[in-house]
């Protein structure tokens, strides 16, 4: 029986954690044990706990209270968490999602204890190292004995940081890791969740197809006055052109930075605030928006599951095919150009959806990775 620890703390690792669950309970109970350790770095509501009864997602074996703080405040109370919780549970590996700070403290405390790290969503790159997460990304790989990828660009970028399987090698080994092409793990909790009921549309008095999505999350944008309300006047001269309704779930950090003052501004207008929403409702907004304009990993990936057009509020993204395949664009950073790169979008929409991101099993295939390497 291999022993597994699952480090969760923010809503993107809340979905792909659920597709591994899900994996486990049905097809691979007899040989893995799963622990699922949260973190605490999302500590609204809205943005954790809901999640977990959303996705089905097992308790936490242990919580910690990451809570707010500087990055390097919130990431070394999350590793001195996972030490300890590592110590206790003692997993033979330990699986990290993505790039938060949740995911480099527990890749940094298992490394540290000896202990096999097995990355998901390995090898993106923005080759912005201004972004926290790519400093994580990095980092997280150059510790992992087993990188799994969503997308074959990613093994491309490993191989430039002189990380390749060595195909002699099969069992986890931190000095020769293992490279695998899985899928993307958040394709499969896509399609398996996107048909479930919501009744999102009607609570908030919106009509299919007719609104625009908007997310505004990241310290980039969120934690600079003047740029946040250029995105904001953006959006409101776009929502004029389209005729349609943004509509935004508004993220805490980015409510705060807002203030009620202008918040109560907004409802003169066609932008409308809603509270952060649970996957489930998430997905609803997504797939039966008009257009999605967002600076969040997990939300332009899902626009693009979606077929929708979406606006990435940046000047890079690690989702590099997302922007090759012609279904993004990027808005820009100092010359932030969302209504205008909005407009020519539509207006050159390609005619062909390339499947990037594998068969929607892409939990199962990395489970009988792991598997077949701890068993060769």
């Amino acid at each position: 029986m291999i022993r597994i620890c699952s480090i969760v703390g923010a809503r993107p690792q809340f979905v792909k954690a659920s597709a591994i669950s899900r994996a486990i309970q049905e097809h691979f109970a007899q040989n893995i044990t799963e622990f699922l350790i949260h973190t605490g770095q999302h500590y609204d509501y809205m943005m954790s706990e809901v999640f977990f009864k959303e996705l089905g997602i097992p308790e936490p074996a242990l919580h910690g209270e990451a809570g707010a703080g500087s990055q390097a405040e919130q990431t070394a109370n999350m590793l001195l968490f996972c030490e300890k919780a590592f110590m206790e549970l003692k997993p033979d590996l330990v699986l990290v999602y993505g790039d938060t700070n949740s995911t480099l403290a527990g890749a940094l405390a298992a490394s540290k204890l000896g202990i096999h790290v097995a990355h998901i969503e390995a090898g993106l790159r923005s080759y912005d190292r201004a972004m926290p997460e790519e400093i994580n990304r990095v980092l997280t790989d150059h510790l992992s004995s087993l990188l799994y990828v969503p997308v074959q660009n990613a093994i491309d970028c490993l191989k430039k940081e002189g990380i390749q399987s060595d195909n002699h090698i099969k069992r986890p080994d931190s000095r020769n890791p293992q490279v695998y092409n899985s899928g993307d793990v958040m394709l499969d909790t896509c399609v398996y969740y996107s048909h479930f009921p919501s009744k999102v549309l009607e609570e908030n008095r919106i009509a299919e197809n007719e609104y625009l999505l908007c997310t505004i999350h990241r310290p980039s944008n969120a934690d600079k006055p003047l740029r946040l309300e250029r995105i904001f006047n953006e959006l409101l001269l776009l929502s004029a052109d389209l005729n349609k309704t943004i509509i935004l779930p508004l993220h805490p950090r980015t409510k705060k930075m807002l203030g009620e003052a202008r918040m109560q501004e907004f409802e003169k207008t066609t932008l409308r605030i809603i509270e952060p929403q649970g996957y489930l409702n998430m997905l609803h907004l997504e797939r039966n928006a008009f257009m999605i304009i967002t600076d969040s990993g997990g939300v332009q990936k899902e626009a693009y599951f979606f077929k929708k057009p979406c606006v990435i509020v940046r000047d890079r993204s690690e989702w590099t095919e997302i922007l090759q395949s012609g279904w993004a664009v990027l808005a820009g950073d100092e010359e932030l150009q969302i209504r205008s790169k909005a407009l020519n979008l539509l207006d050159n929409l390609p005619s062909i959806y390339p499947e990037l991101f594998g068969d929607a099993k892409a939990a199962n295939h990395i489970l009988e990775h792991i598997l077949n390497s701890f068993n060769s």
